[in-house]
């Protein structure tokens, strides 16, 4: 055997070897890539589990991709508190946002909420939406300006606690 050929067998050999040993990272699917805006968007999409990500549809709203289910992020001051950066937010279709689950809101404590064509007014506190009546309104000074209108369905995710007080 000649020096060429015996090179050869070495780079195929440590080719060989390279190519079968196991990678403790492991690629995602190219499946579960998300489409970036534009692109075609396959109709059999897969939401990605157990990675966080913030996404918006067409509309203003943003939502925290968590464990395949979409949680919107209920006002601006709850993105800030929790140190997300408008910068990360990915728009992508609504029809992928719609594949996700509809899970519990995100909302920080304080924030106040109410359901469109209602006067009832909530306060998040410590996940739980609580009540609160016209006279504590005005005795803790909140402001009209500050209750986030949402859909009865998003209201109803958050669970209820007694009244506020």
């Amino acid at each position: 055997m000649n020096l060429k050929n015996i090179g050869s067998l070495v780079i195929l050999f440590i080719l060989s070897s390279v190519v079968v040993t196991p990678s403790p990272l492991k690629a995602e699917p190219l499946r579960e890539r998300t489409p970036e805006v534009g692109e075609q968007q396959a109709t059999n999409f897969i939401p990605t589990y157990n990675l966080i990500r913030l996404v918006k549809g067409s509309g203003p709203e943003v939502f925290m991709i968590q464990d395949g289910e979409r949680r919107w992020i209920t006002d601006s001051k709850t993105f800030d508190a929790y140190g997300f950066h408008y910068t990360e937010v990915k728009e992508i279709f609504d029809e992928e946002l719609n594949s996700y689950l509809e899970g519990t809101p995100i909302s920080k404590n304080g924030t106040l909420l109410k359901r469109s064509g209602s006067e009832d007014v909530y306060i998040i506190i410590n996940g739980t939406r609580r009540l609160v009546r016209a006279s504590v309104f005005n005795k803790y000074q909140f402001r009209r300006d500050d209750i986030n209108c949402v859909t009865d369905s998003y209201l109803l995710s958050i669970p209820e606690g007694p009244t506020f007080r």
